[in-house]
């Protein structure tokens, strides 16, 4: 590994570190003394702290479970990726609540309008926050995250269904302690708790890496070819296709960018030729060479499966 990927690696781990430590700030100082229970092993913590065990230890005993099952089931790469945040995470709660006597409320307190209210704004924003960070750089808090996917490995079962059924089961005990103490205004605020943090985690983790398809008909495909690859710095496909009503043969150009290049792209288009027949698809995410997050790996990869199809062995 060269000095520029070892540079990017700690910077990606020091990101994921900081959105861990959001992910706890937002549950320690927000779900917590709200009393929340939004799912995984932080929503298994806020049932168990009422008979008197510290969430810290909670967390870290299940995270424990979860990365020995980890290991036996889903392998030991994926153990070594996960073991680091499965750690981080109870100890940033532990710190605050048995090192530094940080209490739950000390925000909570001084909150004097609809606390419950803005702790399940908060809570929700900042937890989607950090796992929204934690996914787009590649990382896993562990927890219920395992359990899910051994799930979706054994039972051939969507991953996001399998997420849905296990935090599904936590909320659903969550709301019978509620019930059992006629708390029913957090069940409501959980759930919105909930939806909050998937807004951010899709936006975070997913539509960070949306963007648009176009598709081009102009008889000056190819200045316009020219000027995407040479201007926008953005690959094309071309199809031939062929008009319905001319049956004339022609070139269909396709082209992936950025949300944030549109202006220029349309741009570059209408100069050279103001009738160009476009039409633009919204892609939900763009990955591969020019868009994923590593760029160099993604090449060498490219580069290494071509060798070994010209190279096979003997």
């Amino acid at each position: 590994m060269n000095k520029k990927k070892k540079i990017k690696k700690i910077i990606d781990i020091l990101i994921m570190s900081l959105a861990c430590l959001i992910v706890e700030l937002g549950f320690y100082f927000f779900l917590l003394p709200a009393g929340l229970v939004t799912g995984g092993v932080m929503g298994i913590s806020v049932i168990l702290q009422n008979f008197g065990i510290k969430p810290s230890y909670i967390i870290y005993g299940l995270n424990g479970i979860f990365l020995i099952l980890a290991l036996i089931f889903l392998g030991k790469k994926f153990f070594i990726k996960t073991i680091y945040l499965s750690i981080l995470a109870p100890s940033f709660v532990f710190l605050l609540d048995n090192i530094l006597k940080v209490p739950y409320d000390l925000i909570f307190v001084k909150i004097l309008e609809t606390p419950m209210l803005l702790s399940a704004v908060m809570g929700g924003i900042l937890v989607g926050l950090g796992l929204g960070l934690t996914l787009r750089y590649g990382g896993s808090t562990g927890g219920m995250d395992v359990l899910q996917k051994i799930i979706s490995k054994y039972t051939h079962m969507s991953f996001t269904k399998a997420m849905y059924l296990s935090d599904g089961l936590i909320i659903v005990g969550g709301f019978i302690f509620y019930l059992t103490g006629n708390n029913y205004e957090s069940i409501f605020l959980a759930v919105l708790s909930m939806v909050i943090s998937g807004i951010i985690i899709d936006v975070l983790s997913i539509s960070g890496r949306s963007g648009f398809t176009y598709f081009i008909i102009s008889s000056q495909h190819e200045e316009i070819r020219s000027s995407i690859l040479t201007q926008m710095e953005r690959g094309i496909t071309i199809i031939a296709a062929r008009g319905g009503y001319t049956n004339q043969a022609r070139e269909l150009l396709v082209c992936n960018i950025l949300k944030k290049e549109k202006i220029s792209m349309d741009l570059l288009i209408n100069k050279i030729d103001p009738k160009a027949f476009v039409f633009i698809v919204e892609s939900k995410e763009i990955l591969g060479y020019g868009f994923s997050k590593n760029q160099e790996a993604f090449l060498e990869n490219i580069l290494k499966e071509q060798n070994d199809k010209s190279n096979p062995p003997d």
